[in-house]
């Protein structure tokens, strides 16, 4: 059985199809890949699957039990987590302040065992490598840190299912280079990763699997280099001159 299913999910704002009849299965412990033009409806399907938004049809199915619908905070109970294109973080808190308003609003403060929880604290800034930042105001962090500081707070909630919506944006090729080691040691944590991203070259370079939507519709799937070489996608997405190493 797979992780997450997602059954013929419709979703529509007005005459617009965001997406259309779609039918994605993630496996556990794999890397996914998502990836598409702007407008594709990639982040709409995220939405979908973290209660955001309500499908207009289809249904959404994690570990066996339909969440269809869900809230938000309902979904994160059981164990999915998610990162949003645009890092929010509370500034004025430290960088731990800010894992452990994650840590504590998860499960772990219902335990009342506090060095646990300062263990699982330091235990995800260590995985996402800003522990020496530990003290500093989130404020003060270059952009590529912010980043792994959203990362970090999303894996204090012990997910076992991580979407992550363009990690990457905005960084160099070396904060771009250490983030993708981050996603890997993610999984290597036990944690399954379902990745959005339009740095094509990344992705591929990082994903077991890949996953194209276009017009809200899958149009290719499979390992890394089966998709490029797909001419949909070469026409719809990736274009002739694209050059993936």
């Amino acid at each position: 059985m797979a992780l997450l299913e997602v059954k013929r999910v419709w979703k529509h704002f007005g005459g617009l199809v965001a997406v259309r009849d779609l039918d994605l299965e993630i496996e556990e412990g794999e890397i996914r890949g998502l990836i598409g033009p702007n407008g594709s409806g990639k982040t709409t399907l995220f939405n979908v699957i973290t209660g955001i938004y309500r499908p207009d049809r289809g249904s959404v199915v994690y570990r066996g039990e339909d969440i269809t619908g869900k809230p938000p905070n309902v979904v994160t109970r059981k164990l999915i987590a998610r990162t949003f294109q645009q890092v929010s973080l509370f500034g004025g808190f430290t960088v731990m302040e800010n894992v452990r308003v994650a840590s504590h609003m998860a499960r772990r403060a219902e335990t009342g065992d506090r060095d646990g929880e300062q263990k699982s604290i330091m235990d995800a800034l260590e995985l996402v490598g800003i522990a020496q930042f530990k003290d500093k105001l989130a404020s003060d962090l270059p952009f590529g840190h912010q980043r792994a500081l959203q990362l970090a707070i999303a894996f204090a909630t012990r997910p076992r299912l991580l979407l992550l919506d363009e990690p990457l944006s905005g960084m160099n090729p070396k904060e771009t280079a250490e983030m993708v080691h981050v996603i890997r040691r993610i999984r290597e944590a036990g944690v399954t990763v379902w990745w959005i991203e339009h740095n094509v070259t990344a992705i591929m370079g990082g994903c077991d699997k890949v996953s194209v939507l276009n017009f809200g519709q899958k149009i290719a799937e499979g390992k890394p280099e089966e998709v490029q070489k797909d001419q949909a996608v070469i026409e719809s997405y990736l274009g002739t001159g694209e050059k993936v190493a």
